[in-house]
């Protein structure tokens, strides 16, 4: 059963808070909206959806291309 306040404080307390220890990169914007669904604890299915966009955008056109270009991929793809 989801209980979406106990799964949502969760992943602001580890990945969205500014104190979480596997802090995530979002835009100002998006951390403020997800900070203030925690404080009022009025987590949806979906609040995290805009953030969960916007990681995956910043990775497809920078992280993961920076992966592939790496000197690391190259010997890993090779393993």
């Amino acid at each position: 059963d989801f209980d979406a306040i106990k799964e949502g404080t969760e992943l602001y307390k580890r990945f969205v808070a500014v104190t979480a220890e596997e802090q995530i990169n979002l835009n100002a914007k998006q951390r403020n909206f997800i900070k203030s669904v925690a404080e009022s604890k009025s987590f949806q299915k979906d609040t995290f959806d805009d953030a969960q966009k916007e990681i995956f955008t910043v990775m497809s056109k920078d992280s993961y291309p920076r992966f592939l270009s790496s000197a690391n991929s190259n010997r890993i793809a090779l393993a």
